[in-house]
């Protein structure tokens, strides 16, 4: 008997969308979560701290560096001109556990400004479920949004800060002009604490299939997505993928949990629909 052949991804174990719980301090070390965010029964209130050791170096025999006689490096670039257009998004959801009591879970993700009016792009899985949504953009800012729409089958979705007209919109590059060794940015709100924060790497694979443990554990499939070594960590959710050119070419989306700097992020030409639909509604 002639058996199907298996689809690439059915042979991989599944990797994780990446996390996006809001972390309780314990024993005074960073919990570094490599599970979805979007965790089960996180109480309001709850809230997440690291403790820092500083560590002092006694210098000696040290000298004087004229840093204006240094040239700037292209990373600084790239960050100062995406970095005013990433937003931490909080959210908070209802859940009932198996006795039926409430509680609310507390997650915490990223987004992209598409528009200067408002219009923001994510991950579907950082605002699924969600019974209220806030983003707070780079200078401080706190805004409440909706979601607009929503592609689960990409995970994209689009959400709406309202009576605002002054946000900075993203460059966009083309994910088709990728190529594999190109230097890379991803930019997010790290671990659901640092907001905009930058990790360098490149392009490690594209066109890769994967199956993806999402929400409650369900199993999802994606296809084409970029691979990157550049450090995703929890919160890092619906964050971008930038060039060396400062342009958004990705959206940061899942991690190989059982692996060490393997990241995927959905090519920004799939979100094409969503973002020309917040231009055309601006």
């Amino acid at each position: 008997m002639n058996e199907s052949p298996l689809s690439p991804s059915e042979n991989k174990p599944p990797v994780t969308l990446i996390p996006t719980e809001v972390t309780p301090k314990k024993d005074h070390r960073i919990l570094i979560v490599i599970a979805v965010i979007i965790g089960l029964f996180a109480i309001v209130g709850m809230t997440a701290g690291v403790t820092a050791w500083l560590v002092r170096a006694d210098l000696v025999n040290t000298r004087t560096v004229q840093l204006s006689s240094q040239p700037v490096d292209q990373g600084v670039g790239v960050v100062e001109k995406v970095s005013n257009s990433v937003v931490s998004i909080t959210t908070q959801t209802q859940r009932s556990d198996w006795f039926g009591r409430r509680a609310i879970a507390s997650g915490a993700g990223s987004g992209l400004v598409v528009s200067k009016d408002g219009y923001i792009l994510t991950n579907n899985h950082v605002v699924e479920g969600a019974n209220a949504l806030s983003v707070m953009t780079k200078d401080g800012k706190e805004y409440r949004a909706s979601v607009v729409t929503t592609e689960p089958d990409s995970d994209l979705a689009l959400i709406k800060v309202s009576d605002v007209n002054n946000l900075a919109a993203a460059d966009f590059g083309n994910s088709d002009d990728i190529k594999v060794g190109e230097d890379v940015y991803a930019v997010g709100n790290a671990l659901g604490q640092y907001p905009n924060s930058v990790t360098r790497g490149i392009v490690s694979g594209l066109g890769r299939p994967i199956t993806a443990s999402g929400l409650r554990g369900s199993l999802q499939e994606f296809e084409d997505l970029i691979q990157t070594d550049a450090a995703i960590n929890s919160g890092n959710s619906g964050g971008p993928l930038v060039n060396a050119k400062g342009q958004v070419i990705g959206i940061n989306t899942a991690v190989a949990g059982e692996a060490q700097n393997i990241g995927f992020s959905v090519p920004i030409n799939r979100a094409e629909a969503l973002i020309k639909q917040a231009r055309s509604e601006s």
